[in-house]
C-alpha cells in the first residue's frame, strides 16, 4: 500500500507541473505539486511520519534531507506563505476579493515557484535512487 501511495503522490506532483503548461495555470496549482513531492519523500523515508493533512511546505519537509528543507523554507519565505497565508495558493477564495492566486502573485514569483518545485521534485527523485 505504501509503495502505491508513494507512486501516486510522486506522479501527481510531476503531472501537476507538466499539466499546466502555461505559467498562468501553473501558478494556481504549483504549491500542491510541491506538497505531493514532499509527501512522496516522506513515504520513501518513513510513511508513518508523513503529515498527510499538513499543507505547510516547511512543516511537511521537517526531518527530510537538509537541501529539501532549505528549498521548502525558501519557497514559503519568498511567497510569504507562513501561517494562514499558506492557503493563498491552495484556495482561490482565501485571497483578496474574487482574485485567484495567479492574479495575486507576480510572474516573477510564479516562475520562482515553478523552478523551485521542479528542483524539489528532482531532489525527491534522487532519494529514490
Amino acid at each position: 500500500m505504501f509503495t502505491s501511495l508513494l507512486t501516486y503522490l510522486f506522479r501527481m506532483a510531476r503531472e501537476l507541473v507538466k499539466k499546466y503548461r502555461t505559467l498562468h495555470k501553473r501558478r494556481n496549482h504549483i504549491k500542491q505539486a510541491c506538497e505531493k513531492a514532499l509527501k512522496a519523500a516522506w513515504f520513501k523515508k518513513d510513511a508513518n511520519k508523513c503529515r498527510l493533512r499538513e499543507h505547510s511546505l516547511v512543516r511537511i519537509a521537517e526531518g527530510l534531507d537538509g537541501e529539501i528543507v532549505q528549498k521548502a523554507t525558501e519557497f514559503e519565505d519568498r511567497l510569504s506563505l507562513q501561517g494562514q497565508a499558506n492557503f493563498r495558493l491552495r484556495y482561490p477564495d482565501s485571497v483578496n476579493s474574487c482574485q485567484i492566486p495567479s492574479d495575486v502573485f507576480s510572474k516573477e514569483n510564479a516562475t520562482y515557484a515553478v523552478t523551485t518545485t521542479k528542483t524539489i521534485i528532482e531532489l525527491v527523485e534522487e532519494l529514490s535512487r
